[in-house]
């Protein structure tokens, strides 16, 4: 990982000489230079520098891509490519001393470096786009270290992160080494277990470790296992141990998956394996039709439910009750309208019912 020890240095691609010393052309190939494909899948990070123009908008002014595979090798060889001095501003990657516009290396399998060399800026301000492409697996993170301001940004591993830069009078911040993208494996929050209680909430247990260093949890859950939202926040300082709860009071009529998603203080940003809870209807079960509804037209479907006073209350995405109303229902099987909900403003609702009983009942309602 050391930048700056010496090394025996094979022959580099042909095409990186055959080039003409011209700024298009390598531009050209610092924007887009051609991925070494003897594998199906393509795992790189590239990262390309931006000017902006007087109306706010952008443009490249050159950039540089480090591709990662089993098959490449952590030492400089033949599949890597030396950067060519651009008579304007330069970007590459930086390895025994040696400027390259591309590098290839072995698969992460640990903590790993990417060390930027950037030369023949103003003092103004520029902006990084990273683009990472396949680089996601468990327990990775990258940021972005930042020497002069002693920063350190996360960058996304398979998305595109963008991270202004500024350049004033101080040297220091034209330092041309100034940046470096570090990859690290962190530990995967461990999930001890979940709970879940029929018919009126959720209880989702997990333990964290080394919570000295954790800012926040965020709880995500989806209903098909891929597609996740945050439905709550947890601050640790909230509890005296690593031991952590908290209860969905809105929890689907089914399938339920659940994941912890970890902010570190540093930025960096993990997450626990997912774990699949399934709430199971006490005597009986309630469901709401049509789903979409309408505000004027809500039916409840009772199947075996006692026979009683019911309550129904409408809340919204943040946890508060919009309407309620009540109802006395004959007991067994029916058809229950509720009344009208008035103006409810599209999205997504929860209905809760209360049987007679004291027992609650959760859906979700789409407006």
């Amino acid at each position: 990982m050391d930048q700056t020890s010496s090394s025996s240095i094979s022959r580099p691609m042909k095409k990186l000489y055959l080039l003409p010393l011209t700024f298009i052309l390598l531009s050209t190939l610092a924007f887009s230079a051609p991925y070494s494909q003897p594998t199906e899948v393509i795992r790189l990070m590239r990262m390309n520098l931006y000017d902006f123009n007087a109306d706010g908008s952008i443009f490249r002014i050159d950039g540089t891509f480090a591709q990662y595979g089993d098959e490449y090798s952590n030492d400089i060889d033949g599949e890597d490519g030396r950067k060519m001095t651009n008579p304007g501003v330069n970007v590459c990657l930086l390895r025994n001393n040696i400027n390259l516009v591309v590098e290839r290396r072995h698969s992460i399998t640990a903590d790993d470096t990417l060390f930027f060399n950037m030369w023949g800026l103003q003092r103004k301000t520029y902006l990084m786009k990273f683009v990472g492409v396949n680089l996601e697996q468990d327990g990775l993170q990258a940021y972005l270290e930042d020497s002069y301001l002693h920063t350190s940004q996360p960058v996304n591993l398979n998305d595109t992160t963008d991270i202004k830069i500024n350049l004033n009078s101080d040297p220091a911040s034209s330092a041309y080494t100034r940046f470096r993208l570090i990859f690290k494996m962190v530990e995967v929050i461990p999930v001890v277990h979940f709970t879940a209680i029929a018919g009126s909430q959720m209880l989702l247990n997990w333990t964290g470790r080394s919570t000295d260093s954790v800012k926040k949890y965020w709880i995500q859950r989806s209903f098909n296992g891929n597609d996740f939202s945050d439905i709550a926040k947890v601050n640790p300082d909230q509890f005296s141990s690593e031991n952590f709860q908290w209860a969905d009071p809105f929890p689907g009529s089914g399938n339920n998956f659940y994941r912890i998603k970890s902010i570190q203080n540093n930025g960096v940003i993990s997450y626990s394996e997912t774990i699949m809870a399934k709430m199971l209807p006490i005597g009986g079960n309630i469901q709401m039709f049509p789903n979409p509804a309408r505000p004027d037209n809500m039916n409840l479907k009772m199947e075996d439910q006692p026979k009683g006073r019911y309550q129904a209350r409408l809340f919204n995405s943040n946890g508060q009750v919009v309407t309620q109303q009540s109802f006395n229902f004959a007991g067994g099987d029916g058809t229950q309208k509720l009344g009208n909900q008035g103006s409810v403003t599209p999205g997504v609702y929860h209905l809760q019912v209360i049987k007679p009983n004291g027992e609650k009942q959760v859906m979700e309602v789409l407006f």
